[in-house]
């Protein structure tokens, strides 16, 4: 195989559910609640679920808003990976 055709594979793997690796996440707790349900939209159901209003909240940091809400900060981001790894977005 050549190295055109392999980069192409390798590429096309990077960017498919199979190929989809948590490692490709990039979820900080820095990030606001806002530009992360645009980035993965499927954590809008956890918000939701959470209570959190993006409304008035989404500004916020992720650390912000598990401080607010009461959870611990690590374990809210590791929620919000797992739902990002199961429907990530392109």
């Amino acid at each position: 195989m050549g190295q055109k055709v392999r980069w192409r594979l390798n590429a096309h793997l990077a960017t498919t559910p199979q190929g989809f690796h948590r490692s490709h996440l990039t979820i900080s707790g820095t990030m606001s609640a806002n530009a992360l349900a645009r980035r993965y939209p499927a954590t809008e159901s956890l918000f939701e679920q959470l209570q959190i209003d993006r409304r008035f909240e989404g500004y916020e940091s992720l650390e912000e808003l598990a401080w607010r809400h009461g959870m611990d900060v690590s374990e809210f981001l590791e929620q919000l990976r797992q739902v990002a790894v199961k429907f990530p977005s392109y």
